[in-house]
């Protein structure tokens, strides 16, 4: 039997490695791409832009995504099909609210608003990189200048 922990080294090496990344996060995985349940930790620093999207599988599965916030806070938001925000709420590790589940096909993002922020992100899989992200085209891709208006517009909803 092979036991897999979530400690401390760990935590530190991912923020180290986001800090260095162009997109300031980084994402460790426990689970193999064919595995039915995909358990990422994530760190996320403060600036990183992760373009609105959702998750779609097969229709026999009724799919969702779980964030739990391990350390710092993020801001969760909800989208429609065109792009506006129809929900907005904060997530904080010392928080009354520290994880959400999403239902499968929801348009969503997050924004750290803590540099070192952790997440655990747990979803149906398997995952599959071309396919597992439906964007919403009405946004920025990643590292552009727009994307950093956007995370700047986006923080707005926390102050």
């Amino acid at each position: 039997m092979n036991l897999k922990f979530l400690d401390q080294t760990l935590i530190n090496s991912l923020i180290e490695q986001a800090q260095e990344s162009q997109r300031l996060r980084q994402s460790y995985y426990f689970h193999q791409n064919e595995e039915k349940a995909q358990r990422t930790l994530i760190a996320l620093k403060k600036g990183t832009y992760v373009q609105p999207h959702r998750h779609i599988r097969d229709k026999t599965i009724k799919g969702f995504e779980m964030l739990l916030v391990l350390r710092g806070s993020i801001g969760f938001l909800r989208f429609d099909a065109t792009g506006d925000v129809i929900d907005s709420v904060k997530l904080s590790a010392i928080g009354d609210k520290i994880g959400i589940e999403i239902e499968e096909g929801t348009y969503h993002t997050v924004v750290a608003l803590e540099d070192n922020t952790i997440l655990f992100e747990i979803k149906e899989g398997g995952y599959n990189f071309k396919e597992d992200k439906d964007f919403l085209q009405q946004f920025p891709g990643e590292r552009t200048p727009q994307a950093k208006k956007m995370v700047e517009a986006w923080e707005k909803y926390f102050l």
